[in-house]
């Protein structure tokens, strides 16, 4: 199919269809406040944070039933900023902007639905953070041999001037 140009000449066209959809609806009940996007799972469904009130983790399948698999409690993270990172065991990696300690956390939520906050960032006591401070983008996971099972990630505080900090978790889940 082509289109008339100026000239008299046919261009060609590309016809894109689109629909849009609104698929869930975030009542307060199930989180609000989405920041991040989502991060499709093996089984197809989709996982991602809110950070609305404290914030929670959820999972949704692809015809919009959305379940909520973890609410923050404050003392176990708060506002998860960023995109989950998923793994091979069904366990969901990630990082709160607050928590514990009220500079971060990276936590794990595994398959059975318990959170588990495998580093709290906490301030020094110069008043800034060696470690970093406030975690505020998504993990990722080396593969490549080197680190395996380790966990990279930043922060936007903390740091030798207080400018933040790319750090690395290990899968002792030691920085």
């Amino acid at each position: 199919q082509g289109v008339a140009r100026q000239d008299g000449k046919a261009a060609a066209a590309t016809s894109i269809a689109q629909s849009f959809e609104v698929v869930h609806s975030f009542s307060g009940d199930d989180g609000s406040d989405p920041q991040a996007g989502v991060v499709q799972l093996e089984n197809g469904d989709f996982a991602g944070t809110t950070i609305g009130g404290v914030g929670t983790l959820f999972q949704m399948n692809t015809r919009g039933a959305l379940g909520t698999l973890y609410r923050f409690k404050g003392f176990d993270g708060a506002n998860p900023h960023a995109p989950l990172l998923p793994d091979s065991n069904g366990s969901l990696y990630g990082t709160a902007m607050n928590g514990a300690a009220g500079w971060g956390d990276v936590f794990r939520l595994d398959a059975a639905g318990s959170l588990t906050v495998l580093r709290a960032f906490v301030p020094s006591t110069s008043g800034t953070d060696g470690e970093g401070a406030i975690p505020h983008a998504p993990l990722i996971a080396l593969r490549d041999g080197f680190y395996p099972g380790a966990h990279y990630g930043v922060t936007t505080r903390g740091g030798m001037d207080d400018l933040g900090t790319i750090f690395r978790l290990d899968a002792a889940h030691k920085l």
